[in-house]
């Protein structure tokens, strides 16, 4: 207990307690009566087998030769390998991004973008010599984590304002997107069909995109559900219910496959659009849900 101090205004109190040392809080938490003890000593004998389970299947059991043979495959699918500098334009614009982010609001920005950019740093690095891992690939992964650090340093400046930015971040997306796909017409950017992409990309892009778009309707099927007019609020309480009670696979069997074949040919939606569809409705349910919640635990006199 530290000593007391005095207040300017209302004389001497008592500064809190110091916190618990690691032998109290195990105390407190884990061996608290005999009963909370055979609970700890089970669950870390049961998570010891599992973490030994696990342990043993990854370095003995596993085969990893196909990810080994194909890295490529497992990170871009059937994308045109003549094309892969796309993929690389998007991936260091992204560094980028995440560097000036860094800059400008640290915090969790800071540990993703030294995350993102450490991931390519040790791919860059590995002691191993592959023939989809050439000198030129390499030096790729490498310069990664120098454009983050070109974008933090970049983003310290006064004179790269906060909104410019968030106009990249916005514009981003979209600009990845019209690059992978590309125009007809053109010798630079030719077409590729999202039936090409595959692997970690499709599934960045699904994850990413379901995330930004759910949000927001997310939010209005919060304050749809709260709402007093019976037409809206049973709109959206069947939605959220519906969605919630069907599994994701379930989803995207659901849009890519039945409603292809409801709609006619000149009128189907792209492959890639339906499944970002059916992520963003599932995404979209929980979301709702979550904001709702927020909301009850606001008193009512805040409210008002």
């Amino acid at each position: 207990m530290k000593s007391a101090a005095t207040h300017p205004k209302y004389g001497e109190y008592l500064p809190p307690p110091d916190p618990p040392g690691p032998r109290k809080w195990l105390r407190d938490n884990l061996f608290d009566g005999w009963f909370n003890s055979i609970l700890t000593l089970v669950s870390a004998t049961l998570l010891l087998f599992a973490a030994v389970g696990v342990v043993s299947w990854v370095f003995t059991t596993a085969d990893w030769t196909p990810i080994v043979k194909f890295p490529t495959l497992y990170a871009v699918g059937q994308y045109p390998r003549d094309d892969l500098w796309r993929v690389g334009f998007g991936i260091s614009l992204m560094a980028f991004l995440l560097g000036a982010s860094w800059a400008k609001a640290g915090g969790i920005i800071r540990n993703v973008a030294l995350f993102f950019g450490g991931v390519f740093a040790v791919l860059a690095l590995l002691p191993l010599s592959h023939p989809q891992l050439p000198l030129a690939m390499r030096a790729y992964l490498i310069s990664v984590p120098i454009v983050t650090g070109l974008g933090h340093l970049l983003g310290r400046s006064k004179r790269f304002k906060g909104i410019f930015l968030g106009t990249l971040w916005v514009i981003y997306p979209i600009a990845f997107i019209l690059v992978l796909r590309g125009f007809e017409g053109s010798a630079l950017l030719s077409p590729v069909r999202t039936t090409s992409w595959g692997g970690l990309l499709i599934t960045f892009i699904l994850s990413v995109g379901g995330i930004l778009l759910s949000f927001p309707i997310g939010v209005l099927l919060a304050l749809g559900r709260r709402s007093t007019l019976p037409v809206v609020k049973g709109f959206s309480t069947v939605f959220i219910e519906t969605i919630r009670g069907v599994p994701l696979i379930t989803l995207l069997f659901m849009f890519s496959v039945i409603l292809a074949l409801f709609l006619p040919p000149e009128a189907r939606l792209d492959r890639l659009v339906r499944a970002l569809l059916a992520v963003t409705f599932f995404s979209a349910a929980y979301t709702a849900e979550n904001v709702r919640g927020g909301l009850q635990a606001v008193p009512q006199g805040q409210i008002e």
